[in-house]
């Protein structure tokens, strides 16, 4: 084979296993930013979900069924919880990953908005974490901080105040 045919086939390669990956699985901290960012501006759930690291998850899920657990027994908050939030079922009966689905889309509606204008600046490597350095229309410059779970790039704990409702 021709040095530059190989070149050629082993650039492309690369690509069709980029292009084979799912829409959160991400290696580098450019493609992380452009796959979040799109999750974000789609209003994609599923895959902002996944796109968070296993501690992340778990901090907004436990806050979710902390919610939850209050509306048991509670029939003012348990009313007030669906309407807030659409719900078709009772509270006591939504799993605490889905209602924190749910609150994340409605409770921090702007954030999801700015994180889905976000384009990548720069990054650094701290600790073995890749610090993201992302620029958010009308916002300025946001620093991410990604970490490796199982082969991908996840974000890790966005900013506690988020879980304060």
């Amino acid at each position: 084979m021709i040095p530059s045919m190989r070149a050629s086939c082993l650039a492309g390669g690369v690509l069709l296993l980029a292009a084979c990956r799912g829409k959160s699985d991400a290696d580098t901290a450019p493609e992380f930013v452009e796959k979040f960012t799109r999750a974000c501006a789609d209003k994609d759930m599923d895959t902002v979900w996944t796109m968070f690291s296993q501690d992340t998850q778990t901090l907004y899920s436990s806050s979710a069924q902390a919610v939850l657990e209050n509306a048991k027994g509670n029939p003012t908050l348990a009313k007030r919880l669906k309407l807030d939030y659409d719900l078709a079922q009772e509270p006591d009966q939504i799993d605490a990953i889905a209602f924190a689905k749910i609150r994340l889309k409605k409770d921090h509606r702007t954030m999801l908005e700015a994180w889905g204008t976000a384009r990548y600046a720069s990054e650094n490597k701290d600790s073995g974490n890749t610090v993201v350095t992302v620029e958010i229309a009308g916002r300025g410059r946001e620093d991410w901080t990604l970490i490796r779970e199982k082969r991908y790039l996840r974000f890790d704990r966005p900013t506690s105040r988020l879980l304060v409702r």
